[in-house]
């Protein structure tokens, strides 16, 4: 995204729209938006750097990612612990403890179970 004609071209949209628009990438994004176009980064109203998730946000993610199955609040905390909070890890680690819901067909996952 961060190349100049596509930088142009979404700061020639929001321009013509005047409505807002969000960009989301990595830590360098803004970096690379200011390098490509110091029009298009004297436009950004606010930066919000992504934090790590913690065990209620991982919470979320397990009722979206593992409907039905009851995970113990030891087996998130130790999930979100393991991942350092990095959202994929979390998506991705729950994805593995959903294979073992279904290869063992516990109703309940804990820390052992997994």
């Amino acid at each position: 995204m961060a190349r100049k004609k596509h930088i142009e071209l979404v700061r020639d949209v929001q321009k013509a729209t005047d409505i807002p628009v969000i960009l989301v990438g990595e830590e360098r994004l803004p970096g690379k938006l200011k390098a490509a176009s110091e029009r298009t980064d004297n436009r950004v109203l606010g930066r919000v750097l992504a934090q790590p998730c913690d065990v209620a946000d991982a919470k979320v993610l397990a009722r979206i990612r593992c409907p039905g199955i009851t995970l113990s609040d030891a087996l998130v905390a130790t999930i979100v612990q393991q991942t350092a909070g990095k959202t994929r890890r979390i998506a991705n680690t729950l994805q593995n403890v959903r294979s073992v819901w279904v290869s063992t067909g516990l109703v309940e996952l804990d820390v052992g179970d997994y």
